[in-house]
C-alpha cells in the first residue's frame, strides 16, 4: 500500500480514513472509481482477498453494506501491467 498526497485529489470526495493508493506487480494501480457490491461482483474473487485482509470476520458483512457514498465505500483500482482488480474499504 502507498499513500499519497495526490489520492484525495483524485477520489474527489471527503474520505472517512487517509486516502489509500493500492499497487500491485510493484506498481501504483490506476482508481477506477468508488464502488458498490453490484460493481465489484464481476471481479469480487480478485478483490475479496483485500477485503478478507483488513476484515476476515466481518467480510460479508461489510460486503452487504459497501456503497459508493456510505459509510463503507469501495475504492476500485485496477493493476496497469497485469489487469488485477484491487479494492479499498474506507470505512467511517
Amino acid at each position: 500500500h502507498c499513500i499519497s498526497s495526490a489520492a484525495s485529489d483524485v477520489y474527489k470526495r471527503q474520505a472517512w480514513q487517509q486516502p489509500v493508493w493500492l499497487t500491485h506487480c510493484n506498481a501504483p494501480c490506476v482508481f477506477l472509481g468508488h464502488a458498490d457490491r453490484q460493481t465489484i461482483e464481476p471481479f469480487l474473487a480478485e478483490v475479496l482477498p483485500d477485503i478478507e485482509g483488513s476484515y476476515r470476520n466481518d467480510a460479508q458483512w461489510m460486503l452487504e453494506r459497501m456503497s459508493t457514498d456510505g459509510m463503507i465505500s469501495g475504492c476500485l483500482f485496477r493493476c496497469v501491467h497485469c489487469g488485477r482488480h484491487r479494492l479499498h474499504m474506507d470505512v467511517g
